[in-house]
């Protein structure tokens, strides 16, 4: 679920974060809406 990666990244670290995402298989806009949500 894509936006299962936001939520997760809004709890974890952004670095496990991406390795989780990477796995479902996201969009590059999901990449960047992940890799650059605020902490």
């Amino acid at each position: 679920v894509w936006e299962g990666g936001i939520i997760v990244a809004r709890r974890q670290r952004r670095r496990q974060v991406i390795r989780d995402v990477g796995h479902k298989h996201l969009t590059s806009v999901g990449w960047v809406v992940v890799y650059f949500w605020p902490e």
